[in-house]
């Protein structure tokens, strides 16, 4: 999100510091509102519904969660751009 956020600021010609401070209040707003979308499922006791989500499908998402924190962890501690298979 926050390299989104870079690479618009910089086509529309933002100083660094206002990409940051996007990317800063453009996080913070998504975590809050996923936040609160959990407090909703839990006081509507709307959890058991993810019973209904198949085990693949579960599985899959966690495998791309996985994937997709060590490619970051990679890349940032090798100070390069994993964007593809290819670029490992």
């Amino acid at each position: 999100m926050a390299s989104s956020v870079a690479v618009i600021g910089a086509e529309l010609g933002l100083t660094p510091e206002v990409m940051v401070a996007t990317s800063l209040i453009t996080i913070s707003v998504s975590c809050s509102v996923t936040g609160m979308l959990m407090m909703v499922v839990g006081r509507m006791k709307l959890a058991q519904m993810v019973q209904y989500v198949p085990l693949p499908v579960v599985g899959g998402y966690l495998g791309y969660v996985g994937y997709f924190c060590l490619a970051g962890g990679v890349a940032l501690g090798t100070s390069t751009q994993i964007s593809s298979l290819g670029s490992w």
